[in-house]
């Protein structure tokens, strides 16, 4: 699969837990949102209310993650405030889902077999 498909099915889950769950915040991080052309895997970040949240949230990306390289960490707000992971980071937020700037800018697929 390629990058454009990885985006529509990020887009996608992105799409179904803003709609399910109240005030999730998504981000990226890592080599996938640093303009670079190749990465090895897809770093987000979801900042949620609760612990619960949390779980909803990663039972409705089970199959991205089945399918796709990506590292999905999930933190309450008071998590993501203690450790201030999102300024450490340099997380970008994905408002509207992930950024299409991505595939313009040349990006390969860690396996192109995919």
């Amino acid at each position: 699969m390629s990058v454009a498909q990885l985006l529509q099915c990020l887009t996608k889950v992105i799409d179904l837990t803003e709609s399910s769950v109240s005030n999730a915040r998504w981000f990226g991080f890592g080599s996938f949102f640093l303009s670079t052309k190749h990465f090895s895997d897809v770093d987000l970040l979801v900042v949620c209310e609760t612990q619960e949240d949390g779980i909803l949230i990663y039972q409705m990306c089970r199959e991205l993650l089945a399918e796709w390289p990506v590292d999905l960490l999930i933190m309450t707000q008071t998590e993501a405030a203690d450790t201030s992971f999102i300024v450490r980071w340099g997380c970008i937020p994905l408002l509207g889902g992930i950024p299409h700037w991505r595939t313009s800018q040349g990006a390969t697929s860690p396996d192109e077999n995919c």
